[in-house]
């Protein structure tokens, strides 16, 4: 019974953000747009810094941490 309480409250909350969401870009979108639209090289560029981390991170964790897996040997470095 309690993890059909957790998956309804988890549910709940995120179906009022999704309204929440929705309505807020429905009724502010022209200035959203205005604002936004000056701002689309550095989201870009901030995007493109997440996924060179993101993969620096999963590089990171191949070779150092999951050895198991292999990572130092499929380098040639065992």
């Amino acid at each position: 019974m309690g993890a059909v309480f957790v998956l309804g409250t988890y549910a709940l909350g995120m179906a009022v953000m999704m309204v929440a969401v929705t309505l807020l870009a429905a009724v502010g979108r022209a200035g959203l747009l205005r604002r936004l639209s000056g701002r689309t090289g550095r989201v870009s560029r901030a995007a493109g810094a997440l996924l060179v981390v993101a993969g620096l991170a999963q590089i990171y964790l191949y070779v150092f941490d999951f050895d198991w897996l292999g990572g130092l040997r499929a380098l040639g470095l065992m």
